[in-house]
């Protein structure tokens, strides 16, 4: 099954026809309400808190699981329940979920590319070789640790004052994951913070697992470092930018999206990591966030860029709920 536009999250209904979105459109189209499903967060994936805390997803739903700075953590082995009123997480909106409790429609089974948004029955990831050779995803945030002090991100998530984890510590956490969650399979480790990249340990966390234990890496990060920086963490991990606009230096930004573009043209296909961009945009921001998409498209090698969406931003208070926005701004987010 192709790819189809670069859209990662598929929606199948029950006679297997399916459909594909990004997923900025499946937030902002209010598509993203599977309460009542069977979720595989937990047994497909982990969320690792700032602090350690062992979650089945961000969402918490069936509570604390242990820590990773812990010995004799006993991981799920069944799938839950979902009971929120909407999915936040965008690597946690492509995980397996089915309706159907009874059966999983399998990717052989899906049959006519259609627009399947209203009533699906099955959602997962587009990526069939992901589902076969990373069936596992850890979503990590290794600190709150922020160079950023954006008006929208509370400091429960994003500070500027925490202490950083050594890496004994993460190397401790890595190894227990690896081997008491993962056992043998790989899988994909997704790094947030705040700022993960500003961890003193943080590349060599990364050379870790991707050298050493053969997993895949991705880094969401806010884009901030200078371009060598990147243009080595590409070697290792996809990249995913979150660009803020009130805190962003375009300039320095843009050098480093370059930085990463060509260095990524420069390696052999089938070493190239994803480097994708979401240009976070608050209401009323829209033309500052056309004109930045623009600038990135018009770069040297822009075409080793995979993705430049546009995404809403939630309120800072409730995660649950986007800011406020216009119809009109809604639109044209979830169709740029």
């Amino acid at each position: 099954m192709k790819d189809i536009n670069k859209k990662n999250i598929l929606f199948s209904d029950a006679d297997g026809n399916f459909s594909v979105h990004t997923n900025e459109e499946v937030i902002a189209s209010r598509l993203n309400n599977w309460k009542g499903w069977k979720c595989s967060a937990g047994v497909n994936n982990l969320h690792i808190t700032a602090d350690g805390n062992i979650y089945t997803g961000t969402c918490k739903v069936g509570g604390l699981k242990g820590n990773v700075f812990d010995s004799g953590v006993i991981f799920p082995e069944h799938w839950i329940t979902c009971t929120k009123e909407w999915c936040m997480c965008a690597p946690e909106m492509q995980l397996l979920k089915s309706k159907d409790h009874k059966k999983v429609i399998s990717y052989d089974e899906l049959k006519n590319f259609s627009d399947v948004k209203v009533d699906p029955v099955w959602v997962g990831p587009v990526s069939v070789n992901k589902i076969k050779d990373y069936p596992l995803t850890i979503t990590w945030d290794i600190g709150r640790r922020c160079n950023y002090q954006c008006s929208y991100c509370p400091p429960s998530t994003s500070n500027t004052f925490e202490v950083h984890k050594t890496y004994g510590s993460l190397k401790f956490g890595v190894d227990n994951i690896h081997k008491n969650f993962c056992r043998d399979k790989k899988a994909s480790w997704i790094f947030t913070g705040g700022e993960p990249t500003i961890n003193p340990s943080y590349l060599e966390i990364v050379k870790l697992l991707h050298n050493d234990l053969h997993h895949l890496v991705h880094t969401q990060s806010n884009g901030s470092r200078e371009g060598n920086y990147y243009s080595e963490l590409i070697n290792y991990s996809s990249i995913g930018f979150s660009v803020h606009l009130e805190q962003f230096n375009q300039k320095k930004f843009l050098e480093a999206c370059q930085a990463i573009a060509i260095k990524k043209e420069s390696l052999e296909e089938n070493m190239r990591q994803n480097f994708s961009i979401r240009i976070m945009v608050p209401p009323n921001e829209l033309p500052k966030a056309i004109e930045l998409k623009n600038d990135i498209l018009k770069l040297t090698s822009a075409h080793q860029i995979n993705s430049v969406n546009l995404a809403p931003l939630y309120q800072k208070n409730n995660g649950e709920e986007l800011m406020d926005y216009s119809q009109e701004e809604i639109n044209s987010i979830v169709n740029s």
